[in-house]
């Protein structure tokens, strides 16, 4: 069953509060804009350990920051092997 169903049964008590804890509304908004499709709730059941999340109309602002560590990774390794390379020819290794 969705958590949709469950709130329009008045179960999913827990996912609300869950979300309540981190926004600056009342559950009643929450749960009345939830229903009109206003605001969204991300949650998968089967991750446990991962806090619930509310997206929407007059919720806080989420921003997902991907700052491309993985490029400048790459940039810092080849980096270092320049700086090996010029050490073993420094050394007379080569």
């Amino acid at each position: 069953m969705s958590l949709l169903n469950d709130v329009r049964m008045g179960r999913g008590k827990e996912v609300i509060d869950e979300v309540l804890s981190g926004e600056r509304i009342s559950r009643e908004l929450l749960v009345d804009r939830f229903l009109k499709g206003e605001i969204v709730i991300v949650k998968n059941r089967n991750r446990k350990n991962i806090k619930p999340l509310a997206i929407g109309k007059g919720l806080k602002t989420k921003i997902n920051a991907n700052i491309g560590s993985s490029r400048l990774k790459k940039v810092l390794l080849q980096r270092r092997q320049v700086q090996m390379q010029l050490w073993t020819f420094l050394q007379g290794e080569t």
